[in-house]
């Protein structure tokens, strides 16, 4: 007759190394794949902050381009506006310190800007039109415009 006794301590020790061993690395397991999901969030969160970074930065320096312009439109005499009608411009953009890029144009156009100055009913006002249209570095075409009813100096 064989005598069973109470497992000795040494076997307890031994069954709970191996339980712990166990349930550590599930949770290593989990933990892994939370820190995956958390890192692959913030890596798109990351990326998608730097198509919005560049997209307002050239919205900004076409909007400052365009103000240009339009400044420029208003300085001239007013029988020199109507022949800006249809010109084209570049708008330049200072990606970092010292590297300016041209804007993209949309497609179809041969530059981003574009001018239209037409008479404005019979008040005798000229409506000065400024677009820009472009393709912006996020892929999505982009446009801004400009418009103003200018004047007879006198």
């Amino acid at each position: 007759m064989s005598q069973e006794g109470p497992p000795s301590s040494v076997d307890q020790v031994g069954e709970d190394v191996r339980a712990q061993r166990g349930t550590t690395l599930i949770e290593l397991v989990v933990a892994v794949a939370v820190a995956t999901v958390a890192l692959l969030a913030f890596f798109g969160a990351l990326t998608s902050s730097a198509g919005l970074d560049r997209h307002t930065r050239e919205r900004t320096h076409a909007q400052l381009r365009a103000h240009t312009v339009v400044e420029d439109l208003l300085a001239r005499p007013w029988d020199d506006l109507a022949a800006q009608y249809g010109q084209l411009f570049d708008v330049p953009v200072e990606v970092e310190p010292g590297k300016v890029v041209l804007l993209t144009p949309a497609p179809g156009s041969a530059r981003a800007g574009s001018i239209s100055v037409t008479p404005w009913g019979t008040t005798g006002l000229r409506r000065v039109l400024v677009v820009v249209r472009w393709r912006s570095g996020v892929g999505a075409p982009a446009e801004l415009r400009l418009d103003t009813l200018v004047g007879r100096r006198s």
